[in-house]
């Protein structure tokens, strides 16, 4: 088994998706051949579940660190088209049906086309009956779902219980708790090319969407803007995963300090920079994520190229 070492750089796993873009196949330099034919939709950049490791040398992360030292998983989505209309369950749901821990995510949009949105959230008024009526008649229900332009810098947290639906011509990096647990509760009326449609799981849904105002609201979800601003800035707080954003403009230096309790992660949207621990020097570029165990001391972070990304502890 391959030693932790002070910095990891890790190497992402690859998810075709019926929604999936063209951009993240072309700055991870991914040959079409090893998509066989699908979209990219998602790279896994920090992962321990086992449909979806990240690697690190040539061994499934996985297999060197477990899910206390790296409860949470972060990736990267790229779409040209909506995300089906989804909801993850907390952890008491989520252990009481698959023996799992739950799903609170949050995202920080990197790149967003001209119009891009997404839903989150219900308006107020909808209730659990009349929301699942329209989709028991198999009937659009985005009109009954709360939409937020997005652009570069926006950041949504995203609590278990939270409908939702990314849009198309988003890029971002989704920070959650380490669980593969999605239900479905619309697709679009989408179909693959066998003309199937995707698995729904309508009845899981209904159990488990919050539809109380005080958690359909923007204060809720903790909408902030403008993120990469310079320096670091804290974002959201959760039991398995801490966030913040940064921003370095050329030559700035960033300081990291140990994690006494999990392993922390430096995952860059654009630009390049060096982190150096215990006279080790590791260069990350654009959609590139380093790993940090913890025990192996402090951190020092430079600029290379003005860069931009998030810190997750």
């Amino acid at each position: 088994m391959k030693e932790q070492t002070p910095i990891m750089k890790l190497k992402a796993s690859y998810h075709n998706r019926p929604w999936g873009g063209e951009f993240l196949t072309h700055v991870k330099k991914i040959s079409p051949l090893t998509l066989k034919g699908g979209r990219l939709g998602e790279a896994w950049e920090v992962s321990l579940l086992q449909d979806g490791p990240s690697t690190y040398g040539d061994l499934p992360l996985s297999q060197i660190v477990n899910d206390n030292q790296i409860p949470y998983l972060i990736k990267f989505l790229d779409t040209s088209e909506f995300l089906s209309v989804q909801v993850h369950p907390d952890d008491h749901y989520a252990q009481k049906v698959a023996h799992s821990k739950g799903k609170t995510e949050c995202w920080a949009v990197v790149k967003a086309g001209e119009g891009a949105g997404i839903f989150l959230g219900v308006k107020q008024g909808v209730t659990r009956q009349n929301f699942f009526h329209v989709i028991e008649q198999s009937a659009d229900p985005s009109s009954m779902m709360n939409f937020y332009p997005v652009q570069m810098g926006d950041f949504f947290f995203v609590p278990a219980g939270s409908l939702h639906a990314i849009g198309k011509n988003i890029t971002l990096i989704e920070v959650q708790q380490s669980c593969g647990i999605t239900y479905r509760v619309w697709d679009w009326n989408r179909l693959d090319s066998a003309g199937k449609a995707r698995e729904l799981h309508i009845n899981h849904a209904r159990e488990v969407v919050c539809f109380s105002p005080q958690k359909n609201s923007t204060s809720y979800f903790q909408h902030k803007g403008n993120i990469f601003v310079g320096g670091r800035v804290p974002l959201a707080k959760h039991r398995d995963f801490l966030v913040s954003s940064f921003m370095l403009e050329p030559g700035m230096m960033l300081g990291l300090d140990d994690n006494d309790k999990r392993f922390s992660t430096i995952t860059v949207a654009d630009g390049v920079l060096q982190i150096s621990r215990q006279g080790i020097d590791e260069t990350i570029g654009p959609y590139e994520s380093a790993l940090l165990p913890n025990g192996f001391g402090s951190v020092s972070i430079k600029s290379i190229q003005r860069c931009f990304g998030v810190i997750v502890e």
